[in-house]
């Protein structure tokens, strides 16, 4: 048998068994991930909507340095509910992945529509990436979202209604990338994604909290907030409403926080700013790809207090609500 994306059933570029678990790297997920054993059962299950949406979270996690998303039984419960992402979302999400495809202003990015029968080149991975990037289930809403952005005037479409086409970046999708970059809210919220355990209450309470407020900004702790939506739709809001996102790592006996990488990797899909904290136990244990960021590390309440609002101070500047 093939060893094929556990995800799509496309070619797998890499596939490796490593107990209950399998490492995978596949163009039609975007990349690489682990899947677990009983996650791989669930799979079975899930139709196109729920993988597209899946694709779009291992996407988001590798965006802030997590080379090797994990997905388990949870994360598949997660995606379920999560809402899709904006056709604005999923269109920004090709033209970025067509500026990673070629560094040479004004280069086409060839691909063809290919079903996964058939040969995996570079065409076909090309492809699977546009559809990996832009939440898309097949040939059908690519096609819409391409021709969205050609009437935009933001990519130019060459060889429409053919297998093979071409996608080039004009100069009005390199200026909507050049904005997407350089984004900014206005807001005076700073959304906080951490483990909600009672053993961080003390973190949160004389350390993230405080800094938020003495940096001048609204902390916002999703668990906090009174509601009537499913809370992933109001994650995903209060991300958009926030001015930047403090996302802490660190972690109990069960492992790596899933949530707090996605909602630091949709952060970074939006370029709202992100600090990167975990407690000086756990720091070793979180990924080496996500290490390269400049996490602040800290052992104390009190440490982590001084640390954080200084590096509010130094990277975002003074809120609106400092004295």
């Amino acid at each position: 048998m093939r060893d094929d994306c556990p995800i799509w059933g496309t070619p797998a570029v890499h596939f490796h068994r490593d107990g209950d678990s399998i490492l995978v790297e596949s163009s039609r997920a975007g990349g690489k991930y682990v899947v677990s054993g009983t996650a791989l059962a669930l799979l079975k299950d899930a139709d196109e909507q729920q993988k597209a949406r899946l694709t779009t979270r291992l996407v988001r996690q590798r965006a802030v340095g997590d080379e090797w998303p994990r997905v388990a039984s949870s994360t598949l419960d997660e995606v379920k509910s999560r809402p899709a992402s904006s056709v604005v979302d999923r269109a920004d999400g090709i033209l970025r992945f067509l500026a990673s495809r070629t560094g040479i202003l004004g280069a086409s990015v060839r691909f063809r529509f290919q079903t996964w029968s058939q040969e995996h080149d570079e065409l076909t991975a090309n492809y699977f990436g546009l559809l990996a990037h832009s939440e898309c289930v097949g040939e059908n809403d690519l096609d819409f979202l391409l021709d969205y952005l050609k009437e935009l005037g933001f990519i130019r479409r060459d060889g429409i209604n053919n297998p093979e086409q071409a996608c080039t970046l004009t100069v009005g999708g390199y200026s909507r990338l050049a904005e997407l970059e350089g984004v900014q809210s206005p807001s005076k919220r700073a959304f906080v994604a951490m483990w909600f355990d009672r053993s961080m209450d003390e973190a949160w309470r004389n350390g993230f909290r405080v800094a938020i407020e003495d940096a001048g900004y609204e902390p916002v702790r999703i668990d906090q907030i009174e509601h009537v939506n499913k809370i992933d739709d109001e994650i995903v809001a209060e991300i958009r409403r926030s001015r930047f996102l403090v996302a802490d790592f660190t972690h109990g006996d069960e492992g790596a926080r899933g949530g707090v990488y996605y909602e630091a990797g949709f952060a970074h899909g939006l370029n709202i700013p992100v600090i990167f904290c975990c407690r000086k136990a756990e720091f070793e244990q979180v990924h080496f790809d996500t290490r390269q960021y400049n996490h602040i590390v800290w052992e104390t309440p009190a440490e982590l207090h001084r640390k954080l609002l200084a590096r509010i101070s130094a990277v975002i500047g003074d809120g609106p609500n400092r004295s």
